[in-house]
This record gives structure tokens, sequence and C-alpha cells, in this order.
């Protein structure tokens, strides 16, 4: 009786989830395992903080991709997961257009574009999110999008590069928006170099860029946002470029308020 019943299910394909296929939703249990899961899930580990030097290192619940979590467990990933991924995005024109707020290198047009720039790496975040996630069917069994739910953020690669062009432009007397728009269109004639190379396969790509070049790329990278980082790490530093004693362009000193001095 159970092989003909196991038999009688796979003819009949599974059932229509009336959540529109979204079996995360419409597997969801009001009994307290499937709403808080106390029994289910380690809840010591993911709200106590592990200490270094004090016992060995706990390793993390294991969660299969189609693992059924906990209603309450989803919803504090999901927050935490919005949380990191928040200033990820926003960070980098955060930093593009704050550098022309400074008073040696001011372009007023850029630093009042900074909402519009944080607006619009959001938006582009997300309609690029969705098509990550959903997988588009391209010709030749190709795919656009991993099918994965992750998040496709502002890329910190070329923060170093498009921070001292538009830096170098404005000092240079010319507009900051330009430079960025340069940038961007220098960055929109690169992506389809990038665009090609997605079609070689993985081993040729291993042999084109072995981990000491693409390691050695990801360290430049990070050496030169540690300036930015060391700068902000321990404040007030718009008050210390703006308002601070220094030169004036005609080399008179100037005092801290920012007025001559005599």
């Amino acid at each position: 009786m159970s092989a003909d019943k196991d038999m009688k299910e796979v003819e009949e394909g599974p059932k229509e989830s009336r959540f529109g296929g979204c079996d995360s939703c419409s597997g969801v249990s009001c009994t307290p395992d499937g709403l808080i899961g106390l029994n289910t899930y380690d809840w010591k580990y993911l709200c106590i903080p592990s200490l270094p030097c004090f016992g060995p290192a706990k390793s993390p619940p294991l969660l299969k991709p189609d693992s059924k979590l906990p209603l309450m467990l989803s919803l504090i990933m999901g927050l935490q997961h919005a949380l990191a991924m928040l200033g990820g995005i926003i960070t980098p024109p955060s930093l593009i257009s704050g550098d022309a707020c400074f008073a040696w290198q001011l372009d007023q047009e850029l630093c009042d574009s900074k909402q519009y720039m944080i607006s619009a790496a959001l938006i582009c975040s997300g309609l690029l999110s969705l098509v990550q996630i959903l997988r588009w069917k391209l010709i030749g069994g190709y795919t656009l999008g991993t099918g994965l739910i992750s998040v496709i953020g502002t890329s910190f690669t070329f923060l170093p590069i498009a921070r001292e062009v538009v830096v170098s432009e404005i000092q240079a007397g010319r507009s900051g928006m330009d430079a960025y728009g340069k940038f961007l269109g220098t960055c929109l004639a690169a992506s389809v170099t990038e665009l090609f190379i997605s079609f070689v396969p993985p081993r040729y790509l291993k042999k084109i860029f072995p981990p000491v070049v693409s390691g050695t790329c990801v360290c430049l990278i990070g050496a030169g946002l540690s300036v930015a980082g060391l700068k902000y790490w321990g404040g007030g530093v718009f008050c210390a470029e703006n308002d601070m004693s220094r030169a004036a362009a005609f080399g008179a000193p100037q005092a801290p308020n920012g007025d001559s001095a005599d």
C-alpha cells in the first residue's frame, strides 16, 4: 500500500501551492517549532557571541538550501541580511560624492548629488538582484543570473580609482560631475569585456587569472580603501579638513573658524 501511494504521488506530481509556488511560506507551521524553532534551531549560537581563547570555536548550524526555517528565524536573518547589505550599497556613492564636499576640492553640484547617487545605487541594486535571483534562461543552455538569493550591490573594486579620478579632476579646475560621468562611461565600455569573459570556461579563467594575480588585486583594493577607513575611524574628518588653520589659496593663513587671520 505504501509503494502504491508513493507511485500515485509521483504520477500526480507536486501540488500547486496556494502561495503561488512560494513553498517557504506555504510550509510554515503554527506550532512553537514552526514559529520560533525552540527545539529545531540553536538560538544560543545566534544570540550569544563567542569569545576568542575561551574554549573551542563552535561551528554554525548547517542549513540546507531547501530547509524549512522557523518564521521568527527567517525574519531575523532577513533583517540581518538587509542591514548588512545596506551599508555596502550606499558606501561607494557616499564616499565618491563626499570627496567633493571638502573645502579645498569643493564641487557643489557633485556634493549636492549625494542623495541622488545613493537612491540610484539602491534602485539599481534592487532591480539587478531580481534578475540574479529569478535566473533568466538564455539560448545555448546559458542563464542570466544564478537563481540564488544573492544581492547585487555596489562594487568596491573600482572605488579607489573612481575617487582618485574625481578628486584629481576637481583639483584641476574641471567639473566633478563630468569626471564622474566619464568614469561611469568607462565602466560601461569595460563591462562588455566582462560580458565576453563570462562565457569562458572556468578552467581557462583559473589559468589566465591564477590566485596570485586575483589575490594581489584584492589586496590592493583593500589597501586603497584603508586610507578612507583610517581617516573616518577617529571621527571629525570634515571639521579637521575644513575649519582647522591652513593656508588659503592666496597664501594668507586662516584662523580655525575659517576667517583670515591678521
